[in-house]
């Protein structure tokens, strides 16, 4: 450094400076075995498992691991709407269909698609229904009978 650039004081300062300087090395903590070991980058074999736990250095949950095995998730869709709707259809059972406004249809039902079905009605004209509108559907074995099941 130049002279022309020192701060009076700044030796002082300097030389007040406190540095810890430990008497001794820290002591260092005792590892376990398997820290000591070569880290695998593959799965272990099955022996290797059984092995390590006749030893008593590995500790499974088994009814963690059970659960997680057994557990399947749940189907997104049954198809027993389907199925329904299709042995109603096969077998031109009649039915009342009640809707979301409050009107009812009856008629059998002809075609079952995903989104709609076909009411087919005597004497009157034939309706795509769709099933989003439907509040239910009851078997109606005695045509003009549309008593509420509600």
């Amino acid at each position: 450094m130049r002279d022309d650039f020192r701060v009076p004081g700044a030796e002082r300062e300097e030389r007040n400076i406190r540095v810890y300087r430990p008497s001794s090395p820290p002591t260092p903590v005792p590892l376990k075995d398997d820290a000591l070991a070569p880290r695998k980058l593959i799965r272990t074999t099955m022996e290797d498992v059984l092995r390590r736990k006749a030893e008593g250095r590995l500790h499974i949950n088994e009814k963690a691991t059970a659960t997680a095995i057994s557990r399947k998730a749940v189907p997104v869709q049954t198809d027993e709407e389907f199925e329904y709707l299709n042995s109603l259809s096969l077998s031109k059972t009649p039915v009342a269909v009640k809707m979301v406004n409050g009107e009812v249809f009856e008629g059998w039902i002809e075609y079952i698609d995903k989104k709609f079905i076909r009411l087919t009605r005597l004497g009157k004209s034939n309706l795509f229904i769709y099933k989003h509108e439907i509040r239910y559907l009851v078997e109606n074995p005695t045509p003009g009978d549309t008593s509420n099941p509600d």
